[in-house]
């Protein structure tokens, strides 16, 4: 039974990092750089397409197991975009310095 891949990728999320990282470079290699990340995750995507079932076979895990999983995760990032607070970052305040 062929598995069926949905992938999640926040690219909003991704494009500060993108755009810091190349800070101070040309339009023409944020280009480059953008097409080699596209290639790279398409060949990620065709590897997993071909080779994933075969993975999970190799370790024994059931593919019912993987979609459980997947739901869970996507449910707490969708938690964590509506909640005030990120569960899964730290945030903290500056405390003035005090002199004793």
């Amino acid at each position: 039974m062929p598995g069926k891949g949905w992938f999640v990728m926040f690219s909003l999320e991704a494009l500060p990092i993108f755009l810091k990282l190349l800070d101070g470079k040309s339009e023409e290699e944020h280009r480059l750089v953008a097409r080699r990340s596209c290639f790279y995750a398409m060949l990620l995507m065709f590897f997993f397409l071909l080779f994933g079932t075969l993975i999970l076979r190799i370790f024994g895990v059931p593919l019912s197991m993987v979609r459980i999983v997947g739901g869970i995760i996507l449910m707490r990032i969708g938690f964590e975009l509506f909640s005030p607070l990120f569960l899964g970052s730290i945030h903290c305040r500056q405390q003035p310095d005090r002199e004793s």
